[in-house]
């Protein structure tokens, strides 16, 4: 009955998770209501709790014996595929830091009405008056 094993960790998987967020919830509560660290206690918690969640996964793999065949250990053979990710993590990476300025100038501009474009981008101050005046 493999699938029961299957079951049982992912129940322990989840309880582990919902134990993290229970957690977050109480540090959350308690920092920013009882103290007085204000946005830092709002930010706080969801530091700890994922650092609580990834070391609580950390001890089931090392502990649970249905972990014991697919941890091993550190080896060379982890390190064979760097190369051919970093080709693809690089082109990404400088796509998503080409579109964040995009992305702000979107947000910034996308409120404005056709009107108030007319007044931003107005060549001379004659312009900016006349656009000014269509917008009244």
């Amino acid at each position: 009955m493999q699938s029961n094993n299957v079951i049982l960790d992912f129940c322990v998987l989840k309880t582990i998770t919902g134990t993290a967020t229970l957690l977050h919830l109480f540090l959350s509560w308690f920092l920013v209501y009882k103290t007085s660290l204000g946005y830092i206690g709002a930010a706080l918690p969801n530091s700890i709790s994922y650092w609580i969640n990834a070391l609580l996964l950390v001890v089931y793999v090392r502990v649970s014996p249905s972990c014991k065949h697919t941890w091993t250990g550190f080896s060379m053979e982890a390190f064979r595929g760097i190369p051919d990710f970093i080709k693809l993590s690089i082109p990404s990476a400088v796509m998503i830091r080409n579109l964040s300025p995009l992305n702000q100038v979107c947000n910034i501009y996308a409120p404005l009405s056709k009107e108030q474009y007319k007044l931003l981008y107005a060549a001379d101050k004659d312009e900016a008056e006349t656009a000014k005046l269509l917008m009244d």
